[in-house]
């Protein structure tokens, strides 16, 4: 069974969700607009559904998951991680169906088509796509703006034949006809792929800038075919993350607060996410997030494969960026670290699931904790004959240096764990060396001022030292009317006080 404290901590993010048995095999693989709402959904299931989903349910250990931008890109994910995993619970096709991509080819005058294979042929690849409408609708609309052939004609710079029928509906810039030099074709290409690469704020600054001098030249048709095709982009940009090809890289997020830090690691695999892996780091509370990021790409890099490339989230001195290259490279000779440019909303997505690990990470921790401190509460409260649980337990003590500097302390635990912002020190106003009249002083004005702004009452209040001190501190609760909320306990003594009655 699944822990509440983790469920709750859930991302309500679009994404994949991977349920895994006690061995931590993945059993289930689903894909989620909102991954929490979604395993919810999967807890409160109807018990009298499918046999299937009951003897799934009996066998849920742990939960995984993998943030994503989109529901899009989360249905692509789930379908490469199922033909990956093989989960007993999901049905696997058994056609090994590929999704498309758009395919620039590697000719003297590129061209663009849809394929749903990719080679090592120096072409450029752009994808995938959930569908093919959406990979032929960026191509339609590219073409439209880009002038790029689709043809796969074999055409150079001597090439000179009559324009087919796209040169003059304005879908092509016709290459073959030599109505365009090779360098303006070349740009147009460039611009094309730096578009589907995510480098779109340049390009659409060069759209609205060509936008304009159309309507200056009075061409209200081009302009108009720019401005719908910007429409267009803007939604489609809105619904999709586009990966380009590369053959293989990680990409490397880190997260921290100030103990520990979370190391995210994205392996993509011909473009596509493959898997991810998180590591917690401890101790790195007097480092700066250089030095941790080195230390783990040491320790990781050292019983891991090396990728071709490395996305890192963070930024090296150039001596360590060296060192560690020359370490890698030991393991593969054509290893290079990558800057991050076109490629943001992959470590977008790396840092925002490094987040969501070290905030689950905090969130158990917690839970582990909280879970250890009430079974010793439960003890306490048996041991000393509580009507409940002491949750909130406050304590006293008091220390002096001769007549002076007379101080008294108190601190404060929650569910068990010390709340240090409630911790508090009292500069005791009697003089003398008097620890009785200390510990009466430091009570009193301790609950005067709970009674003052209606805070929060403990269930026990400690005070160290003896029978004494504990009838002190009890009179002056009394005083204040609090006694028949509390009980006061005597440090290493079976002493209790309930209201004014002694029993030993």
């Amino acid at each position: 069974m699944l822990e509440d404290a983790k469920v709750q901590a859930l991302p309500e993010e679009p994404g994949i969700y991977m349920f895994k048995d006690e061995d931590g095999n993945v059993i289930y693989i689903g894909k989620a607009k909102n991954i929490k709402k979604r395993i919810l959904g999967h807890i409160f299931h109807d018990p009298k559904g499918s046999q299937k989903d009951s003897a799934m349910f009996e066998k849920i250990s742990d939960v995984d998951f993998i943030i994503t931008h989109s529901p899009s890109e989360a249905l692509l994910l789930e379908s490469h991680l199922i033909k990956k995993h093989r989960p007993r619970y999901n049905i696997v096709m058994k056609d090994d169906k590929s999704y498309p991509y758009i395919k620039m080819s590697n000719d003297d005058f590129p061209y663009v088509t849809l394929t749903r294979h990719i080679r090592d042929n120096n072409a450029r690849y752009f994808g995938p796509y959930p569908d093919v409408s959406s990979a032929r609708f960026s191509i339609n609309q590219l073409t439209k703006l880009f002038g790029i052939r689709t043809c796969k004609d074999k055409i150079d710079e001597n090439t000179k034949k009559r324009p087919c029928l796209n040169y003059h509906i304005r879908r092509c810039s016709a290459p073959c006809s030599g109505a365009i030099s090779k360098k303006e074709y070349m740009e147009q290409v460039r611009r094309f792929c730096n578009f589907l690469e995510g480098k779109r704020k340049n390009v659409i600054n060069e759209m609205k800038k060509k936008m304009e001098e159309c309507s200056k030249r009075l061409e209200f048709e081009r302009a108009k075919v720019i401005r719908d095709a910007l429409y267009a982009f803007n939604k489609l940009d809105g619904q999709q993350a586009v990966f380009t090809h590369e053959d293989e890289f990680d990409v490397l997020a880190l997260e921290r607060d100030s103990e520990i830090a979370c190391a995210q690691v994205m392996h993509y695999t011909n473009g596509k996410l493959s898997g991810k892996e998180h590591f917690i780091l401890v101790g790195c509370e007097s480092s700066s997030e250089k030095e941790i990021g080195l230390s783990f790409l040491k320790q990781y890099y050292s019983t891991k494969a090396v990728p071709e490339s490395i996305i890192l989230s963070f930024n090296l001195p150039k001596e360590e960026i060296s060192e560690i290259e020359t370490f890698l490279k030991e393991k593969n000779e054509d290893f290079k670290f990558l800057n991050s440019d076109g490629k943001e909303n992959l470590l977008e997505l790396a840092k925002k699931n490094a987040k969501f690990n070290l905030d689950m990470n905090n969130i158990e921790e917690r839970y582990r904790k909280e879970k250890f401190s009430v079974n010793a509460l439960k003890e306490l409260q048996y041991a000393l004959l509580l009507d409940k649980l002491p949750m909130r337990i406050e304590c006293f003590d008091v220390s002096n240096l001769g007549d002076k500097y007379a101080v008294a302390s108190l601190v404060v635990f929650d569910t068990g764990l010390g709340n240090k912002k409630e911790y508090r020190r009292f500069k005791i106003r009697k003089e003398g060396q008097n620890d009785l009249e200390m510990i009466a002083e430091a009570v009193k004005r301790r609950y005067s001022r709970v009674i003052e702004e209606n805070a929060k009452l403990p269930d026990l209040i400690i005070v160290d030292g003896g029978r004494n001190q504990v009838e002190f501190a009890a009179r002056e609760l009394d005083n204040l009317g609090f006694l028949s909320h509390l009980q006061a306990w005597q440090k290493n003594m079976n002493i209790s006080i309930r209201e004014k009655e002694q029993s030993l």
